[in-house]
């Protein structure tokens, strides 16, 4: 009875190990592929930004003909209604009530600022934007679940953000932002932190790069707002493994004062009843606590290096399991939260089945070994007389 109550026990044991190895490298897998499929858009998205700012380039360079844009302006009557008709990212504007409003845009303009220029005529550069229209709806049309804004800002002159909205924030200036000085300081083409849109507070990257004159000077910069939702449009895969499946954008900070370093919670995901809310950034600084440091420590490595991981860990009270995978330069990555036991629903199905048949079995033989006894008794009262 003991030797079958042990082998119950070990093959349950055995089965959960082999389905956590197995869910273990499935999840990684899939994180990789996932990280595979991010890159191919990332590049698609840049070789559209670059088109973008050559159409720039050479439209800013023949700004000084007065007939260079005569038709840039003329639109179809068709071509809202082609983009809406295939679905682009919403838009929503957070009221302060905290309420998700639906934000109505305009394909066929593009809504401008003008400031102080110093470089060229205002004029010009308004023209110049102007006709810039077609090319961005051409952009959108062809890549219309990317795109969120087109922005353009010149140096002192004219910023201009397609689709055109309403009512353009007043606190709003290009120039001061992160993609756009990253842009004119790299003097190359450079992705931005994921952080909140500044029209809609939704979580986007920006990609942006510098627009450069005929004589090699940085005349401003162009960017390509691309919501976080895009990119991870694919994450509802992950829940094929678990409905309890967490998903976290997290990001590892590393200075001399933190030891193990820090694993921060820069945005997570909203169940499918606010999927207008896809990715939304957190209020304040939330981290990652784990029982054991040395965890910490190699999910930061690992980050810092791009490399997919995973391991295994505590969450809210709960023994998980979690799968990281780089997604940017940033040492920015993707987390899957799932816990063990949504794993390991087959496993302890499995113990729970090794166990009754193994307690059958006992109560079984018990009866046997029962009736044996009373009959080798009964036998021995008799022939002992």
């Amino acid at each position: 009875q003991r030797s079958m109550e042990n082998m119950g026990n070990d093959l349950a044991s055995i089965a959960r190990e082999a389905l956590m190895r197995k869910a273990g490298l499935e999840l990684t897998l899939l994180v990789e592929e996932h990280a595979f499929a991010l890159r191919l858009e990332r590049e698609l998205i840049e070789m559209v930004l670059r088109v973008q700012a050559s159409e720039l380039e050479k439209r800013l360079a023949g700004a000084h003909h007065p007939y260079t844009f005569r038709n840039g302006t003329k639109r179809t009557p068709s071509a809202q209604t082609h983009i809406l008709s295939k679905n682009p990212p919403l838009r929503y504007h957070v009221t302060g009530m905290g309420r998700f409003l639906p934000l109505v845009v305009d394909y066929n303009s593009s809504s401008q600022m003008v400031f102080d220029a110093d470089r060229l005529d205002k004029e010009k550069i308004s023209a110049v934007l102007s006709s810039m229209v077609p090319v961005f709806h051409d952009l959108v049309l062809a890549h219309p679940d990317l795109i969120f804004w087109q922005l353009v800002a010149i140096d002192g002159g004219t910023q201009s953000v397609y689709p055109a909205m309403p009512n353009i924030p007043r606190s709003y200036n290009a120039t001061n932002t992160q993609w756009y000085r990253s842009a004119v300081e790299q003097e190359g083409l450079v992705w931005s932190i994921p952080s909140p849109d500044p029209f809609t507070s939704q979580f986007s990257f920006t990609v942006s790069m510098p627009i450069y004159a005929a004589d090699g000077l940085v005349l401003g910069a162009t960017a390509i707002s691309v919501p976080v939702s895009a990119l991870l449009q694919q994450d509802s895969h992950f829940r094929f493994f678990s409905d309890n499946v967490n998903l976290l954008l997290v990001r590892a900070e590393t200075s001399a004062e933190s030891d193990p370093p820090n694993i921060r919670v820069i945005a997570r995901e909203y169940t499918v009843e606010q999927r207008h809310r896809h990715w939304i950034a957190l209020p304040g600084a939330e981290y990652l606590s784990f029982n054991d440091p040395q965890i910490g420590r190699k999910m930061a490595t690992d980050m810092k290096a791009g490399r997919t991981g995973v391991v295994e860990s505590e969450h809210d009270g709960t023994e998980s399991l979690m799968v990281y995978g780089n997604i940017d330069e940033f040492g920015t990555a993707l987390l899957l939260i799932v816990p063990k036991a949504d794993f390991l629903a087959e496993a302890i199905a499995m113990e729970k089945t090794v166990h009754e048949r193994v307690n059958a079995n006992i109560k079984v033989t018990g009866i046997i070994l029962g009736g044996i006894i009373f009959v080798v008794i009964a036998l021995a009262f008799i022939l002992a007389k």
